[in-house]
């Protein structure tokens, strides 16, 4: 089978795994990991993990999931058994800001202590935030991503907003600091 450049066509997940069994997978994982996380049992063992890496892993390991099982396009079924092209984008920036949480989770501390995010946290937290608003409008529709960008809209324009609406407004590092 070629695909049409005489190239045989190999897909990413066809070498390792096809899709499904990918999300069954990580499915499990997640299964496990939650009833190891509510039974405790890594206190038991003596290693505690702060709230801010168990939100990591879920948030990851979830948002995984959603774009292995739902398709861009909502409720169209997807025949393809390989990871789609423009899955990729998103799970790597989701892998690259989850996996900065859960592996230099004292960076996250400084920045909790400064109230700020640097550049590389704006543009780590900014792909989380676009990823999380592809996932959610692949599983809920188009209006919860519509609204969540409106409210964040509306708090970085406060200052140039009329009567009531107005307000100090935040820069980005602000709003994305608050969301990472």
């Amino acid at each position: 089978k070629t695909t049409g450049h005489g190239a045989p066509s190999v897909g990413f997940a066809k070498v390792f795994m096809q899709k499904h069994q990918l999300a069954t997978w990580l499915a499990t994982l997640t299964v496990i990991y939650h009833l190891l996380a509510v039974g405790q049992v890594f206190t038991l063992f003596g290693y505690f993990l702060p709230p801010q890496i168990h939100s990591a892993i879920s948030l990851t390991l979830a948002s995984m999931i959603a774009f292995l099982f739902v398709p861009i396009r909502g409720r169209e079924r997807q025949e393809s058994a390989r990871l789609n092209w423009y899955d990729i984008p998103f799970i790597a920036a989701i892998l690259a800001a989850n996996g900065y949480v859960i592996f230099f989770f004292d960076s996250i501390e400084d920045y909790s202590l400064f109230g700020f995010l640097d550049t590389f946290g704006v543009v780590l937290a900014l792909g989380l935030a676009i990823a999380l608003l592809e996932a959610t409008r692949r599983t809920t529709g188009i209006i919860l991503p519509l609204l969540i960008l409106a409210m964040v809209a509306m708090t970085a324009f406060q200052p140039y907003l009329p009567g009531l609406l107005f307000g100090l407004g935040y820069d980005l590092d602000r709003i994305m600091y608050s969301a990472f």
